[in-house]
């Protein structure tokens, strides 16, 4: 599936922020932050994404235990703006 505001496919952005996970120490969170707000903005095409639904069956690695913070603070913050 492909991210209309970026022209990118899901699986590229879900391959780039695993290599950032993989390859970047965990206080280099900057990089790491900008591929979860990325999901997190683009989640209705990753909902519906059958990668993203392969890539979180097979897990594994702290990206989706972060994904899973970030959408929680994310809801936090819009049930508390409501």
């Amino acid at each position: 599936m492909l991210i209309v505001e970026s022209g990118i496919q899901c699986s590229t952005i879900l391959a780039s922020a695993r290599y950032a996970y993989a390859n970047t120490p965990d206080t280099d969170s900057r990089l790491r932050a900008h591929y979860l707000a990325l999901i997190i903005r683009s989640r209705s095409t990753f909902k519906r994404s059958g990668t993203m639904q392969l890539e979180m069956y097979n897990g594994g690695t702290q990206l989706f235990f972060d994904l899973f913070v970030a959408l929680c603070n994310h809801v936090d913050d819009v049930s508390g703006a409501s």
